[in-house]
């Protein structure tokens, strides 16, 4: 995939579709990024029928839908700072901006998830995999940020602060009393 957009990159009657295709991979992969924390919020608040149906079909796939998202997550990246500063050689590849701060860290963040999200790596990391893995936590509240700090009143930005906060939900949920079983 980022092969392909390099390759469209270099192209001069693609340079118009930059911005517009680098916005659409970052709302893509925002919303992606909702579907991959469902099925933990679902699990935490205990969810049933539809709710869980949904949380195991989202679970089977939700690796390969972690690692799409993180993929269209760096298109967004190279497309908007990356391609702009290098090729037509107007910005910089850093962060000067706070909301495109927020956006970088994110996708620091995402990088050590990418890179262990195989079966192989989740055997040899054992219980420190997961623990890796709740990075997610940070990064859904730093997307919010990102987005926020662009477009308060756009829907991704909307669907993103409403997830992070179940996200919130269900944790704060799971660690009192009232999300656990009493016998």
């Amino acid at each position: 995939m980022i092969v392909v957009i390099i390759f469209l990159g270099v192209q001069p009657s693609f340079a118009p579709y930059w911005t517009e295709t680098g916005d659409k991979a970052g709302t893509l992969s925002a919303l992606l990024l909702l579907v991959v924390i469902y099925p933990g919020i679902s699990r935490r608040f205990k969810l049933k029928g539809i709710f869980l149906d949904a949380q195991i079909i989202i679970q089977t796939f939700r690796k390969e839908l972690g690692i799409s998202m993180y993929l269209l997550g760096v298109c967004h990246y190279f497309l908007l700072k990356v391609f702009p500063a290098t090729i037509l050689g107007f910005g910089s590849v850093i962060a000067t901006r706070p909301f495109e701060f927020f956006g970088t860290l994110t996708l620091l963040l995402g990088l050590p998830l990418f890179l262990t999200s195989s079966d192989w790596t989740k055997q040899v990391l054992k219980k420190n995999w997961t623990k890796l893995h709740k990075l997610v936590y940070i990064m859904i509240g730093l997307l919010f940020f990102h987005l926020f700090l662009q477009s308060p009143t756009e829907l991704s930005t909307i669907l993103v602060g409403l997830g992070a906060l179940t996200e919130t939900a269900s944790l704060v949920y799971k660690h009192t009393t009232v999300g656990k079983k009493i016998v």
